[in-house]
């Protein structure tokens, strides 16, 4: 007996003309005919979908390119990470940024989509990486949305340089940051400033005395405190020249421009930090003939890594009993206890060294409650003789042209 071979269900329907919809995989599938090439092969260019928008939207792009005469790029299967290996390599930034993109890449190496070549990502796949990261690591939204813009920009090179037709992480939409994903700064009361520099008076690390001082009343970051030099302090006019950021890049430690622009600037100090200075200056020149730099290894006068302050910084706040917070948020301390003292957004911008007021505006400006109120008549105190020290119509600092 002879059985008859069952036909398959068919599982594709068609939407629209060229854009199918598969019910058991939920894909949309768009093709579109350029018609035949010189071999008289038909030459075509597919893409899947999770939407059908998505699909609308490609086959609206591939259209309006077929009615410009323009044909689909040649097929040059080049996977995926490779191609982020080269866009690496020829990506004209800082050596700091550099290493950020790489270790994106590197997640990228441990999913699929790098085994993909340029045609065939589709915006689910990179959906599906996005999902990858929120699963098998901590990462904060913010963080993941940093993957997210890098393949954009290498999928956006491979478009202009015509590897593919389009940008599918254009369609991608970012993953929404809540109110606990968004950053906040975790700065010091005046009163536990108080308790802070009365403990630091006597402490025996001189370098988290004087990070304690360049944060709170200078504003400065980390790799800022510890790139700061002594030829960039003037102890007659009573400012200091922040030009340069100490950071780690892998295992390299190099000395570059500060964050931005406006990170290039003057910032005056008054009689606290000069005595500050002075004494450190005396001591460096007693112990090890003078230094080039303010922070300096205790044994060897050397300059600091960026990452040796945290522990002796956590040591000291445990010793004291002091809040625990980044030393960052040292930073934080000084825009708030500013803001609170009455001094205006565009002085305390200039302080800090951003790059828009709107940034400072959005960082520190807050309701402020009873406690504050109370903090901002004594803060005027902390901050009165070095506003009136200033050498500059900005009141705090001013930005040093290049």
């Amino acid at each position: 007996m002879v059985t008859k071979k069952r036909d398959k269900p068919k599982t594709r329907e068609r939407v629209d003309k060229g854009i199918l919809y598969d019910r058991e995989k939920k894909r949309y599938y768009v093709t579109i005919s350029y018609g035949r090439n010189a071999d008289g092969k038909q030459v075509r260019e597919s893409a899947t979908f999770k939407s059908l928008k998505e699909a609308r939207d490609y086959k609206k792009d591939m259209e309006a390119r077929k009615r410009l005469g323009k044909q689909p790029p040649p097929v040059n299967r080049v996977k995926f990470i490779d191609y982020l290996d080269t866009y690496l390599a020829n990506l004209g930034k800082a050596e700091t940024t550099k290493y950020g993109y790489s270790r994106i890449v590197n997640y990228i190496r441990k999913h699929s989509i790098a085994r993909k070549t340029l045609q065939e990502i589709t915006p689910q796949h990179i959906r599906e990486y996005i999902s990858f990261l929120q699963k098998s690591t901590e990462m904060q939204p913010q963080s993941i949305n940093k993957h997210l813009i890098f393949i954009r920009g290498a999928l956006e090179r491979a478009w202009k340089d015509e590897f593919i037709s389009n940008n599918p992480a254009k369609r991608v939409d970012k993953l929404p940051l809540s109110e606990s994903n968004k950053f906040a700064g975790s700065p010091y009361t005046l009163e536990e400033c108080k308790t802070i520099f009365a403990a630091l008076e006597n402490y025996r690390n001189r370098n988290v005395r004087i990070a304690f001082y360049l944060g709170i009343f200078l504003g400065l970051r980390r790799g800022e405190m510890i790139a700061l030099k002594w030829e960039n302090v003037d102890m007659e006019k009573g400012y200091i020249k922040v030009v340069e950021n100490r950071v780690k890049v892998g295992s390299k430690i190099i000395m570059k421009s500060p964050k931005s622009k406006t990170s290039n600037r003057k910032i005056a100090f008054d009689s606290t930090l000069q005595a500050l200075f002075q004494r450190e200056a005396e001591y460096q020149a007693e112990k090890f003939g003078g230094c080039e730099f303010i922070m300096v290894n205790p044994q060897t006068g050397k300059p600091l890594s960026p990452g040796s302050l945290q522990k002796p910084f956590k040591k000291f706040q445990e010793k004291f009993g002091i809040r625990k917070v980044r030393i960052h948020d040292l930073r934080h301390t000084c825009g708030t206890l500013a803001l609170q003292g009455g001094v205006d957004i565009k002085s305390i911008s200039n302080l800090l060294g951003h790059s828009d007021s709107r940034i400072t505006e959005s960082i520190y400006v807050h309701p402020i409650d009873d406690r504050n109120q109370k903090a901002a008549a004594a803060i005027s105190n902390l901050f009165s003789q070095k506003i009136r020290n200033c050498h500059t119509d900005g009141g705090f600092s001013e930005q040093i042209r290049p």
